[in-house]
């Protein structure tokens, strides 16, 4: 009996139906979308590393006015002095905490605004951190140490000026309804 098989549907020549053949394309089309997240990934994380270096040099641009200021407070233990300049650098908008410590940098004398303290993650405050020396006429003395914390929505904000389209991403159904701090709009 020729014809059509009934439990059979009709295949379309284009088909192809080899089980190995469509491991081929299944492995081609992985290996595609690996390739394309991997290059996206890179791009991002040169923006990220870019930004990141941009706010480094930005922050350090105050130490020579922060080593000069801070040189004569923290020589004499001068706490009031060393709170007014360090609340006085708070003004800025790039800087989002200010920590000064004695010279072994064990004791905060101050420590205003955000967290400056690394904390071991990549995305953790961004921080320079610089000796401060009190200059007299036989040399120069190590009286403390200034870590300035950059604010870190900054990045975000710098990322979307330079042209970069920014938005959120993870597992966001996590967050509480009840907790808007939760909510990722509130997350940066």
């Amino acid at each position: 009996m020729t014809g059509a098989d009934p439990e059979r549907p009709p295949q379309d020549p284009g088909t192809v139906r080899s089980p190995v053949t469509r491991k081929l394309f299944r492995a081609a089309f992985l290996l595609y979308l690996g390739a394309a997240v991997a290059i996206t990934g890179a791009f991002v994380a040169e923006a990220w590393v870019s930004a990141r270096g941009d706010l480094e040099r930005e922050l350090s641009i105050y130490r020579r006015t922060l080593e000069e200021a801070l040189a004569a407070p923290l020589w004499s233990i001068d706490v009031e002095g060393a709170t007014a300049i360090a609340a006085g650098m708070l003004k800025n908008p790039n800087i989002a905490g200010v920590r000064i410590t004695d010279h072994t940098g064990t004791r905060d004398f101050v420590a205003i605004g955000q967290p400056t303290r690394a904390t071991g993650w990549v995305g953790g405050p961004i921080t320079i951190e610089f000796p401060i020396h009190y200059r007299h006429a036989v040399g120069r003395d190590l009286v403390g140490r200034v870590a300035l914390a950059a604010s870190p929505l900054t990045l975000a904000e710098r990322l979307r000026a330079a042209g970069y389209a920014t938005g959120l991403f993870g597992k966001w159904g996590l967050s509480w309804d009840s907790e808007p701090e939760s909510w990722p709009n509130a997350q940066g």
